[in-house]
């Protein structure tokens, strides 16, 4: 479940989203039913609002750009720069909530049941093949360098 504690123009408007599994596992017989749901991702790995949706901050006031939940049209909407803050900030975890947390196969520790809820749902796991890191190149010739070695110098304070 996702709690969500704004709407498209910045209100403040709480409400949860949440992914409910149409089976679940027997750990005792190793079956389930084939699991449905929803991609919740977007709300979870997301700011309050993108720098791109804002197109002006001039002379104290703020616009920015949503899409309107009932017309679909992209509308605009300008407020004082305190008032943008305040809209902003009001979503903001409070002190002790986590942003986000993990639970049942989807948790860190449960590597077996996620590979049982792969097998018994038939999902095919595709390799990701890593991208070979772009080469540094020399200013004069633009021929790649050969790097022999990297060093993190960490500065001392004091």
């Amino acid at each position: 479940m996702v709690l969500h504690t704004n709407n498209c123009r910045l209100d403040y408007h709480p409400h949860i989203h949440a992914l409910v599994p149409g089976g679940a596992i027997n750990i005792v017989r190793k079956y389930s039913k084939k699991l449905k749901g929803k991609y919740l991702s977007r709300y979870l790995y997301r700011g309050v609002i993108s720098e791109k949706k804002i197109i002006a901050n001039k002379t104290g006031l703020v616009t920015f750009t949503y899409v309107d939940s009932n017309s679909g049209k992209t509308e605009s909407r300008t407020l004082s720069g305190a008032n943008f803050l305040r809209l902003v900030l009001q979503h903001v975890l409070s002190r002790g909530f986590r942003r986000i947390r993990d639970y049942g196969f989807l948790h860190g520790n449960a590597k077996k049941l996620l590979s049982l809820v792969q097998l018994i749902l038939q999902v095919i796991l595709i390799e990701v093949k890593s991208r070979p890191r772009p080469a540094f190149k020399w200013p004069c010739c633009k021929r790649a360098m050969n790097i022999l070695e990297f060093r993190n110098v960490k500065s001392r304070s004091g």
